[in-house]
């Protein structure tokens, strides 16, 4: 009897093991089926296309990130040429997070599995390849460092240098917790202070390579205030602390029990706020105040310590004024940074003392919010995430790969060009290339008729057809008034969850 129950033990034991394993497993089967768009394939073109270090320092003039995830993909595209080779880095990436966790964490086994299963590390920050992966790998590892080895100052100085060099709003919370490692960092003075200069050095070259080109015109490369939009500032906690959607519960029962037919729900970017004031009637200075306040209210009330508070605070107030100066909120992406913060803060607090009685139950209730977020994204395996990935693949079927390309808009074609791998003709800088260059000579958006008037300027003096890609429906009416034009339609692909990635392939020439 006494050894059927060690042996039921045993397997209890274990299982949470094979499910942590078992759910690594399958997201890292869905990365590698996860179909590339345009702000992963930017970074993957310009790795790909910088034959050299400084070539690619050149090219990243025009991006507004520090260089280290752009360095990482550089390479891996020199030795495997291929879109793939940036996602393996990003699953090697991932998988480090999610075995820093489940190793290193001092959460109960059933806490981690509902953190692996958040929104931000089961998919925003595991599926897509972006640099964000690297915020939540730096952050925990200093995170698990301060808990583990208290003493281990020039380590963590190491690793904030790292995060300093991920993403902006890394930057912003490696700042924080390094000001913290100089005041009351577990060493002499002297060994703060040459970890202070080793982490300054890093963060002068994250900052250096923050800066954009004088010809930057993206949406966002220079700073503002428009007090007007503060409002949308709110986006931030509920993005990042309540990641759901009242729509996409309507649209999961929808499709499932729903009439033959019904399109799959788009699972992506979720944000609880405009729900929030839907029921309350619409903006409400209140409901703002109070989702503005509620990381903070939440962590006071789960952590309790008022240093780890103080710190949490200050990375808090870091992003959200960085995101009103930018005049940028953000989406899930950007708000999952606070959701890794605030993960980070707790991690801290579990350290030094077990989270028990209401507060660990208030946090679990936090872990289930964001896990059925999580969840709910394995919808978004009946629909492709890009079509750009389903576009190449026809035009290489059907023989075209290699003719006369041309499009618009020019982000959403760059992601057949990775998948092609070669450059096409980009309308907006009406000019040949692969990753986007945000400097003037791109017109920022062309409509239909620029589109074609364009489209004949790039035929003149070509013989036989091109092939016309664009992100957009086109009428009969918007092509009768381009009467210079023969222009059919050969194929489109819609239905993406990034809409503005759906395709219509044209065959086009000039009328004889």
């Amino acid at each position: 009897m006494a050894e059927q129950v060690g042996r039921d033990r045993g397997a209890w034991a274990i299982a949470p093991h094979l499910l942590f394993a078992a759910l690594l497993a399958y997201d890292i089967a869905r990365t590698l089926r996860h179909a590339l768009w345009r702000d992963e394939m930017q970074v993957y073109l310009l790795g790909a296309y910088s034959p050299t270090l400084s070539e690619l320092f050149r090219n990243l003039d025009y991006e507004t990130h520090p260089d280290l995830w752009h360095l990482l993909v550089w390479l891996a595209a020199q030795v495997v040429h291929d879109p793939v080779s940036m996602q393996v880095v990003h699953i090697v990436l991932a998988a480090a997070v999610w075995l820093l966790v489940w190793r290193f964490s001092p959460f109960p086994a059933v806490d981690k599995i509902l953190l692996l299963l958040s929104y931000v590390l089961f998919f925003e920050y595991f599926v897509l390849s972006r640099n964000y992966v690297l915020v939540a790998l730096a952050g925990f590892a200093v995170i698990a460092v301060r808990s583990l080895r208290p003493r281990a100052v020039l380590m963590q100085f190491v690793l904030l240098g790292v995060l300093a060099n991920t993403m902006v709003l890394g930057t912003i919370w490696s700042m924080v917790m390094a000001a913290r490692l100089v005041v009351f960092g577990e060493a002499s003075l002297r060994t703060r202070l040459a970890g202070g200069a080793i982490y300054l050095a890093a963060l002068g070259a994250a900052l250096l390579s923050i800066v954009p080109a004088p010809d930057t015109t993206p949406y966002g490369a220079h700073l503002r205030f428009d007090p007007t939009h503060f409002n949308n500032l709110a986006l931030i906690p509920m993005g990042a602390l309540f990641p759901l959607d009242l729509q996409w519960l309507v649209d999961g029962v929808r499709f499932v029990f729903g009439p033959a037919g019904t399109p799959p729900p788009r699972f992506w970017n979720p944000n609880s706020l405009h729900g929030l004031l839907a029921m309350v009637g619409g903006w409400n200075q209140s409901v703002i105040i109070g989702a503005l306040l509620s990381p903070l209210i939440l962590c006071w009330l789960i952590v309790r310590d008022w240093k780890l508070v103080a710190e949490f605070t200050l990375t808090y107030f870091g992003i959200v004024a960085f995101a009103s100066l930018w005049d940028f909120p953000g989406l899930a992406r950007h708000h999952g940074i606070v959701f890794v913060v605030f993960v980070g803060t707790v991690w801290l607090a579990c350290a030094g003392e077990r989270i028990a009685g209401w507060r660990e139950w208030l946090w679990r209730a936090l872990l289930v919010v964001s896990a059925g977020a999580g969840l709910l994204t394995l919808a978004a395996e009946a629909r492709p995430f890009s079509n750009g990935y389903n576009a190449a693949q026809w035009l290489k079927r059907n023989n075209l790969a290699d003719a006369f390309i041309l499009g618009s808009r020019d982000t959403a074609m760059s992601t057949i060009s990775g998948y092609l791998d070669r450059p096409l003709y980009y309308l907006e800088c009406e000019c040949a290339g692969t990753f986007i260059v945000w400097n003037t000579r791109r017109t920022l958006s062309i409509e239909t008729p620029e589109i074609l008037r364009r489209t004949e300027r790039a035929l003149a003096g070509r013989s036989g057809d091109a092939i016309l890609i664009v992100n957009h429906s086109v009428t009969p009416e918007e092509l009768q008034a381009a009467p210079a034009l023969g222009v059919t339609l050969l194929q489109s692909f819609t239905g993406a969850v990034e809409p503005t990635e759906d395709y219509f392939i044209f065959r086009v020439s000039l009328a004889r």
